[in-house]
């Protein structure tokens, strides 16, 4: 059986997210549409993982990088991303791209393509989080040694960075929780900003 999908006006990837390298196992699972710029695939990544979408970012695939133009170093060719869909990347169950955030900490994002759907997202919106596990780490908490750092500390009250610790991150923060509806409730707050983008990007294409 091929793998190759034979695309629809209203074609859905399902799409697996995974925080590379992490210390604890953090991933999303998310349907978007297959047509979606790679602009509003960054914000829906921001808005799944969990991210403040504060900092630098980038997609990568096969030696190009994807992403805003304005944010390149001298000498770098970055490809702009609203010129790019989703399925101009990805055509075959388990193809990749790779997402990079915040080149301090720098956090890598594994994309892999699972599957095409065609109806169960809700009224036709731009994505929909189904599942995942683990909640995102805190912005600017060091990159994946400084997370295991983190861990490490909020898991021992006795640990003398404990108090110091809980009030930096500005709440009790669980490790182990994610909730697919609160993610479901930001894209939903953001849907009438994210359907003008995809608009806009199929009226330049065409």
């Amino acid at each position: 059986m091929s793998n190759e999908f034979e695309l629809q006006e209203d074609s859905y990837y399902q799409l697996k997210i995974s925080l590379m390298d992490s210390p604890l196992p953090i991933w999303r699972r998310v349907l978007i549409r297959a047509d979606a710029p790679l602009s509003i695939v960054h914000e829906i990544v921001q808005i799944a993982m969990g991210w403040f979408n504060t900092h630098m970012h980038h997609f990568e695939q096969h030696g190009k990088v994807f992403g805003d133009p304005e944010e390149a170093e001298s000498g770098e060719t970055i490809l702009d991303y609203n010129g790019y869909a989703l399925c101009d990347l990805l055509a075959e169950r388990g193809d990749e791209i790779f997402y990079v955030y915040d080149y301090g900490d720098d956090w890598k994002h594994r994309i892999v393509l699972e599957d095409i759907q065609h109806s169960d997202v809700p009224e036709n919106a731009i994505a929909q989080c189904t599942m995942g596990k683990r909640a995102c780490p805190p912005e600017d908490v060091g990159g994946v040694e400084g997370y295991a750092n983190f861990i490490s500390i909020i898991e021992d009250p006795e640990n003398d960075q404990y108090l110091d610790t809980l009030q930096w991150v500005g709440c009790d923060f669980d490790p182990n929780s994610f909730d697919p509806r609160q993610v479901n409730m930001r894209i939903q707050m953001m849907e009438e900003r994210l359907q003008s983008l995809a608009t806009q990007f199929v009226s330049s294409s065409n």
